[in-house]
């Protein structure tokens, strides 16, 4: 019988292997995008501000794909009591992310594939999603958003790990 929730345990698990294994190339890669970036928007920024932005970029990927999809890949539930639509929610409000919609694609996409197995599914959502939130935070302008500075290290590391999470399906495609 198909079981949704093994569906997200094995596409966290599969992302945190992902991940896990690049961490030189997304940083490499968020590093590199960070300076094309910068020059792009042409931002006045010195080496320490820019040095303290790659920082920034780590941590969130240290905390927020790293360690969340290592706790999701064994099940464990967020410390917060909100579900998964509020932390959209919560998400948007704050920091502009079109999460919800991507969320609910995702859902739908496992709803839609009920008649396959559950590592099927995770592969079709690592294929067409990426990891989540990427594509959300993709989304952005940043010459739309007041503070560029402010969304610039999330945005080059959703690009770095859009990189290195292409290459895997890629892989997997051939």
């Amino acid at each position: 019988m198909f079981n949704p929730k093994k569906v997200w345990l094995l596409y966290a698990r599969r992302l945190y292997n992902i991940l896990s294994k690049n961490l030189d190339s997304i940083a490499f890669q968020l590093k590199t995008n960070l300076a094309e970036v910068i020059t792009e928007l042409n931002l006045n920024l010195n080496q320490d501000q820019k040095e303290h932005l790659f920082e920034i970029a780590l941590a969130f990927f240290q905390e927020e794909y790293l360690e969340a999809y290592r706790k999701a890949s064994q099940g464990e539930e967020p410390q917060t009591k909100l579900s998964a639509m509020q932390s959209c929610i919560v998400v948007e409000e704050t920091m502009g992310y079109p999460v919800t919609k991507l969320f609910q694609a995702m859902v739908q996409e496992i709803i839609n594939n009920q008649d396959k197995a559950e590592e099927v599914v995770t592969d079709i959502l690592i294929k067409k999603f990426g990891a989540y939130p990427t594509q959300a935070i993709l989304k952005i302008n940043l010459r739309d958003t007041p503070i560029p500075e402010n969304h610039l290290p999330d945005f080059c590391l959703a690009k770095a790990i859009k990189t290195v999470v292409d290459k895997y399906a890629v892989a997997e495609a051939s």
